[in-house]
């Protein structure tokens, strides 16, 4: 599934970036940096969108990939990002305040998808 979550990102942005283009707007990938929460069990991170307004914002997530478009009068920003961890997504928050979004995803615990195989 999220190898199709994935491709549809992709067509999605390539037909966007058609459009970017045709409106003379210039498209930027946003600022961002990435780093653990404070007790290692989650992603926090960080994109710098100035000048985009909260509402414009578009942010999708699968537990190994984000996907971010904004967008200004003069600006497109877009970012797809593969996460070197999996997250849990319906747990993921995000916040947005003079043009910050700080998002934190916790962890998805590995073990949880993992069955006991009897060795012979």
């Amino acid at each position: 599934m999220n190898k199709k979550i994935n491709s549809c990102i992709q067509v999605r942005e390539e037909s966007s970036i058609r459009k970017i283009e045709e409106s003379g707007k210039r498209l930027l990938s946003p600022e961002m940096c990435v780093y653990t929460n404070e007790d290692c069990t989650g992603f926090i991170l960080d994109y710098y969108l100035p000048g985009v307004k909260k509402d414009v914002i578009e942010l999708k997530i699968s537990d190994e990939s984000i996907f971010l478009g904004g967008e200004t009068e003069s600006v497109n920003y877009s970012s797809f990002y593969r996460l070197t961890c999996p997250i849990i997504p319906k747990e993921v928050e995000a916040s947005y305040d003079n043009g910050l979004l700080r998002i934190r995803a916790p962890f998805k615990d590995i073990k949880l998808d993992m069955i006991d195989i009897d060795i012979k």
